[in-house]
């Protein structure tokens, strides 16, 4: 944003728009200033207008950016989110309680600093995954399709969630259950969308630079595999 427009939405801010408080945290928070970005979403939560800033304080706290990480802390802000009843745009709602909902099962599943209550936090999960979140539906997928938790009835199910939302590597995993069972129809279905570039729903998913560059070469790997598969379905 330029530098005029930052004055313009400070001078919104220090007027008490909650709105240019929560935008102006998200200036601090891109610059790595987290600090003065909880300072202003403090601000804006106050009003009790929007549940991003709750969301975006909660997220501070869980991974110690600005304030001295505390769990307990994340988990207030994030089930404040999931229960508020505030006015406001439906999509908004569903965006940032399906967002605290996947944080609080991972918090719980993994045992991030809590005991670990893996029931607890495949229920949050499956919430998460209900609302849309695909991070939760794709985590889904892979907690059941490990020998731990089989069950191919429900990472199908989690994994054609996420490959109807555009995910490639979901549609690449879709095409080699399918080659699997010999429907080459649905095979070459999931082949075809699997190869499709997915950058926007992979920006959903919030993942770090690391975790995004492990998910690009997992899918690198299966696209091989799935052109050596096609070949030889080919040949059948």
């Amino acid at each position: 944003m330029a530098t005029r427009d930052y004055f313009t939405l400070l001078k919104k801010a220090q007027k008490g728009d909650h709105e240019a408080q929560f935008d102006l945290g998200h200036q601090y928070y891109r610059l790595k200033q987290f600090k003065r970005a909880h300072s202003w979403w403090l601000k804006s939560a106050k009003q009790n207008k929007s549940l991003g800033p709750l969301f975006n304080i909660g997220n501070l706290y869980l991974n110690g950016w600005g304030v001295k990480q505390n769990i307990k802390k994340a988990l207030y802000y994030f089930k404040r989110v999931i229960n508020k009843k505030i006015i406001f745009l439906p999509e908004q709602k569903v965006k940032w309680v399906e967002l605290a909902l996947f944080l609080i099962g991972k918090i719980y599943f993994d045992g991030i600093l809590v005991k670990s209550n893996r029931k607890k936090g495949l229920n949050f999960y499956h919430l998460a995954a209900k609302r849309g979140n695909i991070n939760a539906a794709y985590t889904l997928s892979c907690i059941y399709g490990k020998k731990e938790d089989y069950d191919i009835k429900k990472q199908k199910y989690y994994l054609k969630q996420c490959a109807d939302a555009g995910l490639s590597i979901s549609n690449a995993q879709m095409a080699f259950l399918a080659l699997e069972e010999n429907k080459y129809k649905l095979f070459l279905m999931y082949l075809k969308k699997a190869m499709k570039d997915d950058k926007k729903i992979v920006d959903r998913l919030e993942l770090t630079t690391i975790a995004r560059d492990n998910l690009n070469e997992i899918l690198k790997e299966y696209r091989k595999k799935l052109k050596k598969a096609w070949k030889h379905s080919l040949k059948k």
